[in-house]
């Protein structure tokens, strides 16, 4: 039986020098595959995988949510967010829900999850030791609530009908699983170690303050 995450290590080892963070630094000192890959998704829009994710985007498109897409994102991926919902839930408490979804161009696999933003506003001094904003990733069950995940379950349907080569992979494999190294990541302030997540999907996602439930 195949172990994913190891699956996924090997993909890092292939595309980072890990163990060399002097490699990674800019400019490079040799040209890595990873820059490329992501250099012709930039520059070129006719490929098959980028017409799959334009069909893609098209087919779970709802009127009655916004779609964020970072095709453009300099990150080594196809995402999107799709915002559910916004609202006061409590005097001074703002929550947020969106799925994420992110098929990699690194590896066959793609993930999708929900995001819960939590941001505080106008705290007291009493209540400084709350964190101003707080996230939380997860699949929408148990406590968490419903919201969204039937949904969640669509677009995981529309992404295997229009890769049919990739698999999935849950979202809490990817951001508890670390990579140990100090390679430096262009969209994380500090050296890693980093989750799977930030090297085959999005370096760019923040993990700061963020809870992962399966």
């Amino acid at each position: 039986m195949k172990d994913t995450a190891f699956d996924l290590l090997s993909y890092i080892q292939k595309y980072y020098p890990i163990g060399m963070p002097e490699y990674y630094a800019q400019p490079r000192i040799v040209p890595l595959q990873r820059d490329t890959i992501i250099e012709s998704k930039l520059g070129n829009t006719d490929t098959m995988e980028a017409s799959n994710w334009t069909s893609l985007v098209k087919e779970i498109s709802k009127p009655d949510y916004a779609i964020q897409d970072f095709y453009f994102n300099q990150s080594p991926s196809y995402s999107l967010n799709i915002l559910l919902d916004y609202r006061d839930s409590q005097q001074n408490l703002q929550h947020q829900r969106k799925i994420i979804l992110n098929i990699s161009l690194l590896c066959p696999y793609f993930t999708v999850f929900l995001l819960d933003t939590y941001s505080f506003d106008h705290l007291k001094p009493m209540n400084r030791h709350l964190i101003p904003t707080f996230r939380l990733a997860h699949t929408g069950t148990g406590e968490n609530g419903e919201q969204g995940s039937t949904f969640m379950k669509d677009v995981k349907e529309a992404v295997m009908r229009h890769f049919n080569d990739y698999q999935f992979v849950a979202h809490d494999i990817l951001l508890k699983r670390q990579v140990s190294g100090t390679l430096q990541l262009g969209g994380q302030p500090q050296p890693g170690p980093y989750p799977i997540y930030s090297y085959l999907f999005d370096e760019f996602f923040q993990l700061k303050n963020l809870a992962v439930l399966p």
